[in-house]
């Protein structure tokens, strides 16, 4: 009897070890995410003209707009220009336009995430190497180890 009684004891001792030392808090590494765009976003942002002929208008010029004027997104338009840089087009933009989200990730580096539409998750790094510029990219893969670049873009 004294043997069972020992063994039991052992069994509830090391039952009590594994509760109390998963049950303990732990401290977590993983990011803050935060609402929103970072404040040194704020604002619209363009790129610079790209020069490009179209095949059957008098559009010369192009460049894209970064928005965040409204909250919770980050629109990303293209603007078609005439030969005398006068708008005379843009067409329906992309980026984040649901529950947009920031983390930063290094010095004047941000992971922003979102929904591109109702369903699909979309992510975009923003790096601000001046005041007035920015570099925007956008993973290539699911595991987000390869991105390219919207383009450099700078504030007015």
């Amino acid at each position: 009897m004294t043997r069972h009684k020992f063994t039991f004891s052992l069994l509830v001792i090391g039952f009590s070890l594994i509760f109390f030392t998963y049950s303990a808090p732990q401290t977590a590494n993983a990011a803050t995410w935060y609402a929103g765009t970072p404040k040194q976003m704020h604002g619209t942002w363009y790129t610079k003209y790209h020069k490009f002929k179209h095949p059957t208008t008098n559009h010369y010029y192009y460049r894209i707009q970064y928005t965040t004027r409204f909250k919770g997104q980050s629109h990303l338009i293209n603007l078609i220009y005439s030969k005398k840089k006068k708008l005379k087009t843009n067409s329906a933009g992309y980026g984040i336009v649901f529950s947009l989200i920031h983390t930063k990730v290094a010095t004047n580096t941000y992971l922003l995430g979102g929904y591109s539409n109702g369903e699909s998750v979309t992510y975009q790094v923003a790096s601000l190497s001046r005041k007035r510029k920015m570099i925007l990219r956008y993973p290539t893969n699911t595991k987000m180890t390869h991105f390219k670049s919207f383009g450099t873009f700078y504030k007015k």
